[in-house]
């Protein structure tokens, strides 16, 4: 699907079932594929729960046909979606499962691509030693195979799990090659991920520009794939580092009710609760809305991004 185009991508899926319609059935593997379309065009409108039957749907109709590669693949893509709703249990069940059949039938794309996935499930449940081992062997895959968009989201990955390490020159460097590579929708965070690391180096002021530049590229794209709420949370963060106090009361307060507007569309109160405690971005968001809105005023907090295991500092 063309990257970052939703105009187009809903174009085309509105033909693709156009002309499924016009059929009497559609060949099992044939509409898995048009459900896992479908459910990529409900996660570019925040519909979680939606993409998550879909894909659901698409991986029984694989399993009918045997289709292995197939169903790895949805495995993949079911198992980002239940990662971004802080289900990071189920996520990395089912990355384990594509990984081990992915890698018994030597289908190296799909171990690339679970291996980055894993990357980000192991380091919000606190696991930073096996993610950094687990993306760095993605990385090093992703050159071999001279794909640009795997390598760009592994150096963004990277990025999150030497802050988390408290390598904040590290996590900068991993995050400025990111911004070189990705795709659009990972430009947003990328730029956000150099804003973060920066903030933490003591460089407000090219920190701000960073973050500035990423929520610029978010709102021309309108989706990300991952780190929005750190996309939000950096421009707050990043006003408050040179000052603005208004500044950063009204960007912070933007991102809690753009986070809150998310939630909302997540049915299930479990799923919705791990969606704003689980997720680090989520749960600072909120935890920072609480503390200035009681303050008053805006307050200088410094170091920004934390693992989910560490308490906002005061």
């Amino acid at each position: 699907m063309p990257a970052g185009n939703h105009e187009a991508t809903d174009a085309i899926l509105a033909r693709v079932e156009a002309e499924a319609a016009a059929l009497t059935q559609l060949e099992p593997m044939l509409e898995a594929r048009l459900k896992a379309v479908q459910a990529t065009q409900r996660l570019h409108a925040g519909d979680q729960t939606g993409a998550i039957a879909l894909l659901d749907a698409a991986l029984a109709l694989a399993g009918a046909t045997g289709d292995v590669a197939m169903m790895c693949e949805l495995r993949v893509s079911l198992a980002s979606v239940w990662a971004d709703l802080g289900q990071l249990e189920t996520a990395e069940a089912l990355l384990r499962h594509a990984l081990r059949e992915a890698q018994t039938i030597e289908l190296h794309y799909i171990t690339t691509a679970a291996l980055i996935t894993l990357g980000p499930v192991l380091t919000d449940s606190g696991r930073l030693g096996e993610a950094r081992r687990l993306t760095m062997q993605a990385l090093n895959f992703a050159r071999k195979q001279g794909d640009l968009r795997w390598e760009g989201a592994g150096q963004l990955y990277l990025s999150t799990i030497s802050f988390v390490a408290g390598e904040h020159l590290g996590s900068e460097q991993r995050a400025r090659r990111a911004a070189e590579i990705v795709s659009a929708p990972l430009l947003p965070s990328a730029l956000a991920a150099i804003a973060r690391a920066l903030l933490a180096q003591a460089h407000p002021v090219e920190a701000l520009e960073q973050a500035g530049a990423a929520a610029a590229q978010l709102a021309t794209t309108r989706h990300v794939e991952k780190y929005e709420s750190l996309v939000h949370l950096m421009l707050a963060e990043a006003l408050d580092a040179n000052g603005d106090v208004d500044g950063a009361r009204a960007a912070l307060r933007a991102a809690a009710k753009r986070l809150r507007a998310r939630a909302a569309q997540i049915e299930n109160p479990e799923w919705r609760h791990a969606f704003l405690t689980r997720l680090p971005d989520n749960a600072r968001t909120l935890a920072l809305a609480r503390l200035w809105g009681v303050g008053g005023r805006a307050r200088r907090l410094g170091v920004v991004y934390v693992s989910a295991s560490t308490r906002t500092r005061t």
